[in-house]
């Protein structure tokens, strides 16, 4: 079983059954950039992941 730290318990409550608690560093890369998001013919396509798009979707 996962230990929860006490802040994080505290301010949202503890993990549901079956649920780990692992840090997003493991999972994700996290960068800043400046990417023009217009797409042009000869650009390679590449994934984002905006803040807004995590915050405001559980999925």
């Amino acid at each position: 079983m996962t230990t929860v730290p006490q802040k994080v318990q505290q301010a949202y409550g503890s993990l549901p059954a079956g649920w780990r608690l692992e840090k997003l560093k493991f999972y994700a890369g996290v960068r800043n950039s400046n990417v023009d998001k217009t797409i042009a013919d000869h650009e390679e396509p590449v994934q984002l992941c905006n803040y807004t798009d995590v915050y405001y979707n559980e999925r």
